[in-house]
């Protein structure tokens, strides 16, 4: 299925935000003193090498 390459972009770009905003919340959750740990921040490590991955076999 071919995809226009404007939209496979547009689309990384939307996931790598969406991510860095998850990011955000986590660590600004972990730096609360509720007592809130978490191994999300493993898991956003490991989508974003994934999701480099992807980048660098589509290119």
């Amino acid at each position: 299925m071919d995809t226009d390459p404007i939209s496979a972009v547009e689309a990384v770009v939307f996931l790598a935000l969406m991510l860095a905003i998850v990011k955000i919340a986590v660590d600004a959750l972990e730096a609360a003193p509720l007592g809130f740990q978490t191994q999300a921040d493993d898991y956003i490590e490991d989508a974003a090498d994934a999701a480099g991955g992807v980048w660098e076999d589509y290119t």
